[in-house]
This record gives C-alpha cells, sequence and structure tokens, in this order.
C-alpha cells in the first residue's frame, strides 16, 4: 500500500501510538479475509469485532507526517469496510 511512511523533524503523530493502531487495523484486515475465504468456501466463520477510531496524539518533535498516516489509515479503512460488506452479502 504505502512504500514509505515520512517523519517530521516538527509535529506529527506518536510513533508508538500510530504504529500500534494501524497494527490493529491490519490485524482486522486479515481476520476480515480469513472470514471471507471461510465463508466462500462454506465453512462456518466469526465475523471479527470492527477497530475502534481512534485521535492518534500529536508529538512536537519528530512525528510521523500526518498526511501520510492519514492517507494510510484511510486506506485500511476502506479496505475493511470493502470486506465488511462482502461478507454481509
Amino acid at each position: 500500500m504505502f512504500d514509505n511512511i515520512e517523519t517530521c523533524f516538527f509535529g506529527g503523530y506518536d510513533k508508538i501510538q500510530t504504529l500500534n493502531y494501524i497494527d490493529k487495523l491490519n490485524n482486522e484486515v486479515c481476520l476480515l479475509e480469513y472470514a471471507l475465504d471461510d465463508k466462500k468456501s462454506g465453512k462456518k466463520y466469526n465475523v471479527p469485532t470492527e477497530t475502534k477510531i481512534v485521535t492518534i496524539k500529536s508529538e512536537l518533535f519528530g512525528g510521523f507526517n500526518k498526511h501520510d498516516i492519514d492517507a494510510y489509515i484511510s486506506e485500511l479503512r476502506k479496505m475493511i469496510h470493502e470486506l465488511r460488506v462482502q461478507l454481509t452479502l
């Protein structure tokens, strides 16, 4: 999806909180893909709970570029939505 997420000298999102949130979203994508595979093959499946939207705190120095992170999270949220729609069809 993204090759590189830039950092900022001034401002930006907290790195640890950002990585934790992205990890949760990626995990949700994986769980939804597994559920969709199970559905397609006629197996029982569980729809995972939705990851809550969080507000990532900003840093004064040395955070992740907000534009890059917002775009990446938006793409992950779009994937999650599309997978959830496919599970309801």
